[in-house]
């Protein structure tokens, strides 16, 4: 079947899923395939240097990060998580290395009246909105 599309440049993905039932579909590749986030670009980032790393550690010692143990599957070593959950060595360091791990520019949920303030008037800068969220903590700390 052929597919016109309105531009040349336009990508399409084939999508499959499989669950809850098998579904194919195709749809528009979303832009941040090609071209990430800055928070998305840096997540990926340091999923690679902690596949690399995970290298480094036995079994034993990642079984020990993630409070799980060292069990033997079809003849290889795996770990078992402490929620019953079966991972290879380096899921299971990635897993617990990125559990709580937040980009340092990920997305900042503005107030209402920041937002028509920056809307209506000036952009406010990014590092601003930044240190309004600081103090915000840490007056309602107290």
């Amino acid at each position: 079947m052929k597919l016109r599309l309105p531009d040349k440049r336009t990508r399409i993905q084939l999508v499959l899923r499989t669950r809850p039932k098998l579904r194919i579909f195709v749809r528009k590749e979303p832009v941040t395939a090609r071209r990430p986030t800055a928070a998305q670009a840096q997540c990926r980032l340091r999923f690679g240097e902690l596949s690399k790393a995970a290298r480094n550690y036995s079994h034993e010692e990642v079984a020990r990060m993630v409070g799980g143990e060292v069990v033997v599957v079809n003849g290889k070593k795996a770990i078992r998580m402490p929620d019953g959950r079966i991972l290879l060595k380096h899921q299971a360091f990635i897993k617990a290395m990125m559990t709580g791990w937040k980009s340092p520019d990920t997305r900042i949920h503005l107030p209402k009246w920041m937002q028509e303030l920056s809307r209506v008037y000036f952009r406010i800068p990014g590092y601003t909105i930044k240190k309004y969220k600081m103090v915000e903590k840490e007056v309602y700390k107290r």
